[in-house]
């Protein structure tokens, strides 16, 4: 398992990929990596994510069906 700080950091990496559109080339410069580290530490975070959240996807996938339903 990651320490705390470290894990905090790979999902700051996470955020800003996903939703501030930097690519990894940009955030590897921001914390002065290797965009390859930068890329192998999202995926890890998006495992353990997936890990994490595997008993909540039915419901939300029932709840994105009745969101979308409505439109």
């Amino acid at each position: 398992l990651m320490r705390s700080s470290a894990a905090s950091d790979v999902y700051k990496r996470q955020i800003i990929h996903r939703f501030k559109g930097m690519s990894y080339k940009e955030i590897a410069e921001m914390y002065q990596v290797s965009p390859k580290t930068i890329d192998y530490r999202i995926q890890q975070a998006l495992k353990i994510l997936r890990k994490e959240l595997k008993d909540y996807l039915p419901f939300g996938l029932i709840f994105t069906k009745i969101l979308y339903k409505t439109t």
